[in-house]
């Protein structure tokens, strides 16, 4: 039998260990093993994590600009780091470790690094850009969209160089704008919500709208239906979609609040990822399921989540459990702010928890909310000094969508590292 040298057993183990901490890099966040769901983690190790808390924004009551500040996601959820001025009118999305803070007003896509909390570049885009969202696929990649533009963004995340990548504008009603929303990225695919609004319709829209589907690799539109001449998009049975939407791995689906406008025939849809077809409408706005309008919603489970609708007497937000297989619950809210539309929910699964912005009832700042009962966990909120605009998790240990090229060049140098001290040592013995 042929034994291998020690030099090879050297670089076979030099490829092992970069694998093992690739493999630790890329642990999914939200639940690394599969098994993690609910389950509340080590709060030491998590307190020990500076990168990992809650990214807040809110206009500051006092007449200043937007402010960002980071709090924990443990008790007694302090605000743990110095405020940032933002762009008041912005969205925040997480992924790789950073906040990117999409400024609709300014045209630009603000870039701060969770562990250390200080914005290490801003990407503009132009004045009249308008960006909606952004979607990381890798350290150096991501996808932008904008309200009045026909093409999809590619923004080089280490230049600032951008592209215009894919027309969608196939897709648009008659004034010839697709009006592109939020996006989610799944398994190399980006799915980018085309609302196609239109002051002229009467009901300010024109049905149906649609999720386009894009493969990253090719950076082609994904025909959704090969049945049908041409490309096709996802069409939705709700009304135009609008916030964040969100990916269920476990049962391979989308969820999106197809809600539109007040009291029309929208509400939660539910997407299939591996067909690209709608499957209804879980919740509905005419029902009287929901009072009048159906603002942002979380998953915690493959079929349990929180909603937040408003009535059609005052703006409020009105708190309440629902499934995917039986609805809204009946009964009582769970929580109700007057004065008040919350833009956004937040769920951490590591500590299973859920955190509402709240800028109703005089009250400004983030309650905490248990995901496994919905019970109120903060009597008073966690203050902020003024309504809260949006909020995201944000994650130092996060993975980018994708095996990014980043990813791949470590797992190579570690590996050319520990191969060229195996030859060095080598060499060195033989001229002894």
């Amino acid at each position: 039998m042929i034994r291998p040298g020690r030099p090879v057993l050297r670089l076979i183990a030099c490829f092992l260990f970069s694998m093992a901490v690739m493999s630790g890099v890329y642990a999914s966040p939200t639940n690394p093993g599969g098994t993690n769901q609910g389950k509340l983690q080590d709060p030491q190790a998590l307190a020990n994590d500076p990168a990992r808390g809650l990214a807040v924004a809110w206009y500051d009551s006092g007449g200043k600009p937007g402010l960002l500040r980071a709090m924990s996601v443990l008790p007694p959820w302090e605000f743990a780091t110095p405020a940032l001025e933002i762009d008041p009118n912005s969205v925040l999305r997480s992924a790789g470790g950073n906040v990117y803070v999409v400024s609709h007003t300014a045209g630009t896509i603000t870039v701060v690094t969770s562990g250390t909390w200080t914005p290490s570049e801003v990407h503009s885009l132009g004045d009249d850009s308008e960006p909606q969202d952004i979607a990381v696929v890798s350290p150096q990649k991501a996808y932008v969209t904008r309200a009045g533009a026909t093409h999809l963004l590619r923004l080089n995340l280490f230049t600032g160089a951008t592209e215009e990548v894919v027309d969608l504008s196939l897709f648009a009603d008659d004034d010839g704008v697709p009006d592109m929303g939020m996006m989610a990225v799944h398994e190399g695919r980006l799915f980018v919500q085309i609302r196609r609004l239109n002051s002229a319709a009467p009901d300010r829209y024109v049905l149906p709208a649609y999720l386009a589907v894009m493969d990253i690799a090719s950076e082609q539109l994904i025909d959704t239906d090969p049945s049908v001449p041409g490309v096709q998009a996802i069409e939705l049975q709700g009304t135009p979609p609008k916030l964040k939407m969100q990916i269920l791995p476990q049962t391979r689906q989308l969820v999106v609040s197809a809600s539109g406008d007040y009291f029309d025939a929208g509400g939660i849809e539910v997407v299939d990822l591996d067909t690209l077809q709608s499957l209804g409408l879980v919740v509905r706005e005419a029902e009287d399921e929901l009072g009048a309008d159906l603002g942002p919603f979380i998953m915690v489970t493959p079929d349990r989540g929180y909603l937040v609708c408003t009535t059609d007497l005052t703006p409020s937000s009105h708190l309440s459990g629902f499934s995917i297989s039986g609805g809204r619950d009946p009964g009582p809210d769970l929580y109700v702010a007057v004065g008040y539309f919350a833009p956004a929910l937040e769920f951490d699964p590591k500590t299973n928890t859920f955190f509402f912005p709240d800028g109703g009832n005089g009250d400004f700042g983030i309650r905490v909310f248990d995901a496994a009962t919905g019970s109120l966990l903060t009597p008073e909120p966690i203050p902020t000094s003024g309504v809260p605009t949006d909020l995201v998790l944000c994650d130092g240990s996060a993975a980018v969508p994708t095996m990014s090229e980043w990813g791949l060049a470590v797992t190579a140098l570690l590996f050319v590292t520990c191969g060229i001290a195996v030859v060095r040592r080598r060499r060195q013995r033989t001229v002894i």
